[in-house]
């Protein structure tokens, strides 16, 4: 009696539940992919998946070169957008400016700005947007600039050492960058324990991502992964409390920048913010400053090295417009070839491969009809590397595809590097301006190479891209009069 109640009453919750998610299983049966095995979907494929290789892994799982397709991960089904269009329709649409909380929960920050939702979001971009106007890129120029050639110093010391990975000596320049310009924190990152705290949180945000059952608090508080969280966690948020105590020490003994920068906007009375949503918003500055242009520069440096023409035409364009001081944001504009290497290094290695966005109401994408709650994930990897838009040499670094007379016959929906509509990269402007300015003054003392082979270069996803067989090079002298620390 009491097993077929069960039974009736299981049944009738099956039913029940297929009913209110009708809409979702009629767009899933309209497109294209698999459904993975019943109920699980591709869970246990993610489950699976090689650390190292995952973002190959997770391309081999979802159909290639098509215009919209279907992931399932347990009940939940994400349709994955590799066309320029509806890439331009999703990252534009009022509807689908939310980002799943299954992405933001990871980094255990409530109140940021590339991860919050709703009215936070819309009052901390209006705060923020004053800190990336042209007249404060401009006020930053001296900082990248003194950076820069502290940087290019440093790297005298790696001359006759061998090869070795360049991310870690990027990392602390892209921090110092971070810290000096944008919160007045002036400080010796190189070697520091910050970055290789930052580099373990990152790989545990992205173990949670893959564990679903990890999203709900009680689960998630009583695992190691907590415990190795908090742990890496705490040497960040004491640099964070050090920049807020700092700047309220100086306004205290009357100091007044006069600037919008970030700390500025958001320590100003003005803004309101609460104490969480300041910690929050300097926590993922810092974290999205450094990571993302690191990852970036790296991978520039890295591409150059390989190819040895790009590097000969980089180093011509740098003698001929660099007098090897500073570079100003007038004279920045006239690096062309130099623009173009790293636009086409973002292509290929784009530093946020995917962006994930929830529907918020029923969304049409031309013939589907995209109903609520449904996550989207926009998948700048794949387009960037998709024939179909770029061509049949989509895999090869070709830097000129970006000139003028090149790029013209390519979609500008194409290339995302920083997303796009309200929610694109809020400091896009400022980090191509960092990665350009660091190579210039790089390539006007050095040059790279690498025993490494492009056709043998992999990309692997934590927070950000990364290239799993890591960046590294030789760097020897190309001129003596190096400027000194």
């Amino acid at each position: 009696m009491i097993l077929s109640i069960l039974v009736i009453f299981s049944i009738v919750f099956y039913l029940n539940y297929r009913w209110k998610r009708r809409k979702v299983y009629k767009i899933a049966d309209a497109l294209p992919g698999s459904n993975g095995y019943p109920i699980f979907g591709h869970m246990f494929s993610f489950l699976r998946m090689n650390y190292e290789d995952n973002l190959n892994e997770a391309m081999r799982i979802i159909p290639r070169n098509l215009p919209i397709a279907k992931v399932w991960t347990g009940n939940v089904l994400f349709v994955v957008i590799e066309s320029p269009e509806l890439s331009h329709q999703l990252l534009n649409s009022s509807s689908c400016l939310k980002i799943p909380f299954m992405f933001s929960r990871p980094f255990l920050a409530r109140y940021a700005l590339p991860i919050c939702n709703g009215e936070v979001w819309q009052r901390h971009r209006k705060i923020l947007s004053h800190s990336f106007k042209v007249q404060v890129l401009n006020d930053l120029m001296p900082t990248i600039n003194e950076k820069c050639q502290r940087f290019v110093a440093k790297m005298k010391s790696q001359i006759g050492c061998g090869e070795f990975n360049i991310l870690h000596h990027i990392a602390a320049l892209a921090m110092e960058t971070t810290m000096k310009g944008s919160f007045y924190y002036d400080k010796d990152f190189y070697g520091n324990k910050l970055i290789d705290d930052m580099d373990r949180a990152k790989i545990f945000m992205i173990k949670r991502m893959a564990r679903p059952w990890l999203n709900f608090e009680f689960f998630f508080q009583r695992s190691q992964l907590y415990q190795d969280i908090k742990k890496s966690f705490a040497l960040i948020h004491q640099h964070v409390d050090e920049i807020i105590k700092l700047y309220e020490t100086n306004r205290a003994n009357g100091f007044v920048s006069g600037k919008m920068n970030i700390i500025d906007q958001l320590m100003s009375e003005k803004s309101n913010l609460t104490k969480d949503e300041i910690r929050d918003e300097i926590y993922i500055f810092l974290f999205a400053g450094y990571e993302t242009s690191s990852m970036a520069l790296a991978a520039v440096f890295l591409l150059i090295a390989i190819h040895k023409d790009v590097q000969a035409k980089v180093i011509e364009e740098v003698d001929e417009l660099f007098d090897g001081e500073n570079v100003s944001m007038e004279n920045l504009s006239k690096f062309k070839y130099v623009d173009y290497v790293v636009k086409e290094t973002l292509r290929l290695f784009p530093t946020i491969p995917i962006v994930p966005r929830k529907v918020t109401e029923d969304f049409q994408l031309n013939e589907y009809t995209i109903p609520k709650d449904t996550i989207l994930l926009e998948f700048i990897y794949a387009l960037h590397r998709n024939p179909q838009v770029w061509g049949e040499d989509v895999l090869e670094f070709k830097p000129e595809r970006f000139a003028p007379e090149n790029y013209q016959k390519i979609d500008p929906n194409a290339f995302v590097p920083f997303a796009g509509g309200r929610r694109k990269c809020i400091g896009y402007k400022y980090a191509m301006n960092f990665l350009k300015i660091v190579v210039i003054h790089f390539f006007k003392y050095y040059e790279v190479s690498s025993s490494l082979k492009y056709k043998d270069l992999t990309a692997k996803m934590t927070v950000t891209l990364e290239i799993a067989q890591k960046y590294m090079v030789s760097v020897q002298h190309r001129k003596k009069n190096v400027p000194a620390i």
